[in-house]
């Protein structure tokens, strides 16, 4: 996670950003990356006028205090002192109602009601609550929103955060010693080789993993994504081994909805005597 301590309109910046954290997704370093600016613009309009033509940034998030009178770089900057934390130390949680304590909030007329917080979020920019006087984060999301998906895969930073911590565990499996060069054979040959690995060792040790990121909160069906992973030896080359494997991620209550009903009681009638 980095922070960008420029304006949330340097467009130079900001594709310099994205386009290094491009990279990053890359199969060479595989080591996703967040990067986050500022803004206290106080209408939503003028706050997503720059994120919202970003559509397929998957880099940059801004973090913002509608109305406050700190410099966007430590709205920013308070904001993710609350976000990494639990970023490493839990990584599935979302951060709804974290304390950004420092913070100066605008006044509560520039404050976003929940349509225009939905607005913002589909816009490509996160927000905040302010409660009893402390800004409180909110949805926590990049400016990733391609035009037509109402589910984008890469707007919440939570969500970024546990591929972060799958793809990490797919290396400490894989980019290892363990794995690199040893003999590759079927799965229906015999060998007394002690280095020797099959396909089938690959499908095992990625159960292994599924069942622990379940367990971790950081992915649901586990059993689903046990059953939907495979691996062979490539057809083209004796050298390679291909494996596929499908996880779904765990979901967050950033949203709850609960129904109050009510009725009255009368009692009942007295008996017949």
């Amino acid at each position: 996670m980095f922070l960008n301590c420029l304006n949330y309109d340097d467009t130079a910046a900001l594709d310099a950003i994205s386009t290094f954290g491009e990279g990053r997704w890359g199969a060479l370093t595989r080591k996703p990356m967040v990067s986050f600016v500022g803004n206290t613009e106080t209408t939503v309009a003028d706050a997503i006028s720059v994120s919202d033509t970003r559509k397929t940034d998957r880099t940059n998030a801004q973090l913002v205090a509608p109305g406050s009178n700190d410099l966007p770089l430590v709205v920013a900057a308070r904001q993710l002192a609350r976000i990494a934390p639990i970023a490493n130390n839990n990584p599935p949680r979302d951060y709804g109602s974290q304390q950004a304590t420092g913070l100066t909030p605008g006044a509560d007329g520039v404050q976003w009601t929940y349509p225009q917080r939905d607005q913002a979020i589909k816009g490509g920019s996160s927000t905040i609550e302010v409660k009893d006087g402390v800004v409180n984060l909110a949805d926590t999301v990049t400016f990733f929103h391609p035009t037509g998906d109402p589910i984008p895969a890469y707007r919440y930073v939570c969500d970024i955060v546990k591929l972060q911590n799958i793809i990490f565990n797919l290396d400490l499996i894989f980019a290892t010693p363990e794995w690199d060069g040893a003999p590759l054979i079927p799965d229906d040959q015999p060998t007394i080789n002690r280095s020797a690995k099959q396909p089938k060792a690959a499908v095992a040790a990625v159960a292994a993993m599924i069942d622990s990121l379940a367990l971790n909160a950081l992915i649901s069906a586990p059993e689903a994504a046990k059953e939907a992973t495979q691996a062979a030896i490539n057809d083209q080359n004796p050298k390679r081994l291909d494996l596929v494997t499908t996880v779904q991620l765990s979901g967050n209550t950033n949203i709850i909805s609960a129904d109050l009903q009510f009725g009255f009681y009368f009692g009942n009638q007295p008996l017949a005597a």
